[in-house]
């Protein structure tokens, strides 16, 4: 049974480190768009639209 529990703990925090680490990696990702959408813009204003 403490086995058990230990298996549980365990599986809990490494779900825990996944979630965190996609939740970075989602935020990280929104915000290379957004820099990337922001610089896009930025040049399609000061070259003008064709």
């Amino acid at each position: 049974m403490i086995s058990n529990v230990k298996i549980t703990v365990s599986a809990n925090k490494l779900y825990t480190m996944i979630y965190l680490l996609f939740n970075i990696a989602a935020t990280l990702n929104n915000s290379i768009q957004l820099f990337f959408n922001t610089k896009i813009s930025l040049s399609t204003l000061s070259y003008g639209n064709p």
